[in-house]
């Protein structure tokens, strides 16, 4: 009789023991694919996003110590994407350069006019757009744009 109890408590603490290992496993691995699913979810506006620089002029503007250069960069977000409002990143010749317009958010089939001041730029620099649903940065969408003189 004692060896059958032994044998029922035994099988049950393994049951215990293994009921609290796969609930130690699924915690685990619940929140590094919650993580993944968020990452992905975000990432996913980006498909399909398509902006372009339609328009762009450069402008000098003196102040008592150097030149000031300014530049307007007109952004045409087209139909594509998540229908999320997007705000445009401007980026002029390089990495370190880029800004992002705050003056406005785009809609599919909406453009805007974003200012960039008091940076360093030249007539010929390549203008890149790409866009940023909340902290989530795209992939750049046009880089056809040259700084007009």
């Amino acid at each position: 009789m004692k060896k059958a109890q032994s044998e029922v408590i035994t099988t049950v603490l393994i049951i215990l023991l293994v009921l609290a290992a796969v609930f130690i496993v699924y915690t685990a691995v619940r929140g590094m694919v919650k993580t993944g699913t968020e990452k992905i979810t975000d990432s996913s506006k980006c498909i399909g996003l398509d902006m372009v620089v339609t328009r762009n002029s450069l402008g000098t503007t003196a102040t008592t110590t150097t030149p000031q250069v300014d530049a307007t960069v007109t952004v045409q977000r087209n139909a594509g994407g998540d229908e999320t409002e997007v705000k445009p990143i401007i980026q002029v010749g390089g990495t370190n350069t880029a800004a992002v317009c705050a003056e406005a958010t785009l809609a599919p089939n909406e453009n805007t006019v974003c200012t960039l001041t008091g940076r360093v730029l030249t007539s010929g620099q390549k203008i890149t757009v790409s866009g940023m649903y909340g902290s989530t940065s795209c992939d750049i969408t046009d880089e056809d744009g040259f700084i007009a003189v």
